[in-house]
């Protein structure tokens, strides 16, 4: 059996259920990635890991951070970063019931 009759196999049998299976995954995927790109620039913005100029990425964060009104401390980017792993989890959890 090729890869390709295996999916639409499955599409026939529950096309929802993949399709829902699919975008969790997708989700969970962004997620993490969200988060590991993240940190570093968020910490950074708080000075623990900045050695010299900071980037686009971290200048961009600082002032998507400025217009929204939130306080750069250490504790609020922190707060931000366990959001997402959270979101991240919850998303996973839904993936493993789903599948």
């Amino acid at each position: 059996m090729s890869f390709k009759s295996f999916i639409l196999s499955l599409w026939a049998f529950r096309p929802g259920l993949l399709a829902l299976n699919i975008m969790l995954l997708v989700a969970r995927t962004l997620a993490e990635g969200l988060g590991l790109i993240l940190l570093v620039p968020l910490l950074a913005l708080v000075g623990v890991a900045s050695q010299g100029e900071t980037s686009w990425f971290t200048d961009l964060l600082r002032t998507g951070f400025d217009r929204l009104g939130f306080d750069l401390s250490l504790r609020s980017v922190l707060l931000i970063f366990v959001a997402l792993m959270v979101v991240r989890a919850v998303i996973g959890f839904a993936y493993n019931i789903a599948s």
